[in-house]
């Protein structure tokens, strides 16, 4: 088996080479002058796993290193020059030589792969939003990334991460994923993937869109039916019809989302007073409570002046 101080040495002959450095700074001029935080010394720093505040893991590492004072706005304009592309090819030296002509544990014979993909809320702002993209929440969108990571679990190596746009879908992920894992000399692959949750969210968009489409006619005819003022002709069934699919998703998800989103705003504030009052007043029983909570929060533009 390969020891692991040739691994780590391969490693460091990569930091410490000239054509790294060129490939992964920031500018040409970067990195050129003597000073204290050099190119290799900058990549240590930032491999240390700081933990602690900034300036106290500064010092230890200064002191380890026997090198001067480095200041956290000496380390900040440092790090602005380095292109975070580094640490994804190191990551990648390091999994070609462990895999490379060397023995690791395996699951019949090859090499396993697990692969999990979720979500992750960025901070706010515009350049944040403009490349990742956001997740509507009602009229709102917030920073929103989609996140996957390849692992070995058997021998604890990271194979690739990728946080990609939002809307950018699971399938594309995984290839990614298959094209940029560097290969085995001695195994092929077995990926496991967590399918059956994605066929979970990818059934419930397809039921939430089939809800959503039938909400809109449901609203499309009542509107069709008030038009010009005529209000009395909202049928009795009509509001059961109504009542009935939105006290069914309120059950499901909660009396605080709204299913027919933007629809709603489409209908005339006379017809969502008409549509209250109507199933309001209404004595079936078919109509549950939940359903004309439903209606006083998103039919309604608020309740005073109604009565």
């Amino acid at each position: 088996m390969k020891k692991t101080h040739k691994i780590l040495e391969k490693i460091r002959l990569t930091i410490l080479s000239e054509t790294f450095k060129t490939n992964y700074r920031s500018n040409k001029e970067d990195f050129i002058r003597s000073c204290i935080v050099t190119f290799p010394i900058l990549i240590l720093l930032i491999l240390n796993l700081m933990r602690k505040s900034l300036q106290v893991e500064l010092n230890n590492f200064g002191k380890f290193m026997q090198l001067p004072l480095i200041s956290k706005q000496v380390f900040s304009a440092a790090r602005k020059k380095l292109l975070p592309a580094a640490f994804i090819e190191l990551n990648k030296t390091l999994i070609q030589e462990f895999y490379y002509d060397n023995e690791f544990k395996k699951f019949l014979g090859y090499r396993l792969i697990v692969v999990d993909g979720s979500t992750l809320q960025l901070p706010e702002g515009d350049s944040i939003k403009e490349k990742y993209g956001t997740c509507s929440n009602q009229k709102e969108g917030m920073s929103m990334a989609r996140i996957s990571h390849a692992y070995d679990p058997l021998n604890g190596i990271t194979l690739n991460a990728i946080m990609e746009p939002y809307k950018t879908s699971e399938r594309e992920i995984v290839f990614d994923h298959i094209l940029n894992i560097p290969h085995s000399s001695n195994s092929e692959d077995l990926y496991l993937f967590d399918r059956m949750e994605q066929m979970k969210r990818e059934a419930a968009l397809e039921r939430e869109s089939v809800e959503r489409a039938a909400g809109g006619q449901l609203l499309a005819n009542l509107v069709q039916n008030t038009a010009g003022g005529n209000y009395n002709n909202i049928s009795q069934a009509q509001i059961k019809e109504l009542g009935a699919y939105l006290g069914k998703w309120s059950l499901a998800r909660g009396t605080d989302q709204n299913p027919l989103g933007d629809l709603m705003e489409q209908v005339p504030r006379e017809t969502k007073i008409a549509i209250y009052r109507a199933i309001r007043e209404s004595a079936d029983p078919g109509i549950a409570q939940n359903a004309r909570e439903f209606l006083a929060r998103w039919i309604t533009t608020g309740r005073p002046g109604l009565d």
